[in-house]
């Protein structure tokens, strides 16, 4: 057997089983029309023939596709799905936020087969499409990344330790960074004076963002201990500082 193509060359990739008169294409034998030479011999002499065969390429297709993922908070998972198609075939990306706009945070990595989710990208589902693409035709896939919110209790930092009411003044506000999964309240407000709980003349106002304290006690030079403790559906946290009447 002898196998050419549509220049006259030597190809390779063809293989012929003459019991059962199958040929066999290689996976990698490039689209084209080729010229297939059969020859018979025997005792008697030799005979030819010749055969064309046309390999057309193969349009990108998808298949077995994994379309629904879910991440907590951030992180990277793989993506499942089996491409076909004569190469070379070229892939590209679009990620689409809830909002149907390009997301921003969410990435593929450069053989497409891992997606990656940032730790600032907002809770909700975010559209990958994937394109493939040859010279036979295009075929696109789905998958759908569920960003769910890690969920957190709160935390407190960056807060003043201590807070001075001067001269009369009833209010002061607060200083701190709060954090955590929301919603978020104010669980209690809890004043010491010395070893005693102060059970009135102290109160909150504001979100829980930020807070002012207020003092009903005008004239009253003392030092006392605040602790203001807020919660979520985790768990909670707590600010401490010292709040002093002069």
């Amino acid at each position: 057997m002898q196998a050419i193509d549509s220049s006259a060359r030597p190809a390779s990739g063809f293989s012929l089983n003459a019991a059962s008169r199958y040929l066999t294409v290689g996976a990698g034998v490039p689209a084209g029309l080729y010229k297939i030479t059969l020859t018979a011999t025997n005792a008697a002499g030799s005979a030819s023939t010749d055969f064309y065969v046309e390999i057309a390429n193969e349009a990108p297709k998808f298949s077995s596709v994994t379309d629904s993922y879910s991440i907590v908070g951030s992180g990277t998972v793989p993506l499942g799905y089996t491409l076909t198609g004569t190469a070379p075939v070229t892939i590209s990306a679009q990620i689409l936020d809830p909002n149907g706009k390009t997301a921003t945070g969410v990435s593929v990595d450069g053989a497409f087969k891992t997606v990656t989710v940032g730790s600032d990208v907002v809770a909700g589902t975010y559209l990958l499409t994937l394109t493939a693409t040859n010279s036979a035709g295009s075929d696109k896939a789905n998958f759908y990344i569920e960003v769910k919110s890690l969920l957190t209790a709160p935390t407190i930092s960056g807060g003043q330790s201590s807070y001075e009411l001067k001269d009369g003044a009833k209010s002061v506000p607060l200083k701190y960074t709060l954090r955590g999964t929301e919603p978020i309240s104010v669980e209690s407000l809890v004043v010491m004076q010395g070893d005693r709980v102060v059970e009135y003349g102290f109160w909150l106002e504001g979100s829980v963002n930020s807070l002012v304290i207020f003092c009903d006690f005008v004239g009253l030079k003392d030092t006392f201990s605040v602790k203001i403790t807020f919660r979520n559906a985790v768990g909670t946290g707590s600010y401490s500082f010292v709040l002093t009447l002069t």
